[in-house]
């Protein structure tokens, strides 16, 4: 069941559009469970939907998101990062088969779990007919589509 609500997670950290930046509306339970994973965090925005709580904050001079689900449980830690951060062999498989121009990188995320553990999604689209793909990228750099 977590690993359906971390699927859920990642695509919709690719494209978050919830509530505006309201900490009074956001519950002790994920305030207290969030400062005490980060309590070094800078600048924090927090959007909210029905299905968990999005922190976006300022970690050590870069921008990160953190997830939790309204029990204070933290889901994943994610970052941007740019396409030559993935391992060299998905870096190649990669682009044998989506090259440029045909498809457009839209965003590159790393993103780290509850246990440390880190995986990478590429969002992109087709440029002919505007299809959007998301590959899964594995630490040890294998490529799946999600």
């Amino acid at each position: 069941m977590k690993k359906i609500i971390f699927a859920v997670l990642t695509i919709i950290a690719l494209a978050f559009n919830a509530s505006a930046n309201d900490r009074s509306k956001i519950s002790n339970v994920i305030l207290n469970s969030f400062y005490s994973d980060f309590n070094n965090a800078e600048n924090v925005e927090w959007q909210s939907d029905s299905r968990f709580t999005k922190a976006t904050f300022e970690l050590n001079g870069e921008k990160v998101s953190a997830f939790y689900l309204y029990d204070g449980t933290f889901l994943g830690l994610t970052k941007s990062i740019a396409l030559n951060e993935l391992p060299q062999n998905a870096i190649r498989e990669f682009t044998k088969n989506y090259s440029f121009p045909l498809y457009n990188i839209k965003e590159c995320i790393a993103v780290t779990n509850e246990n440390g553990e880190v995986n990478y999604y590429i969002s992109f689209n087709e440029k002919l007919t505007q299809k959007i793909i998301i590959l899964k990228i594995t630490p040890n750099g294998g490529v799946y589509k999600f």
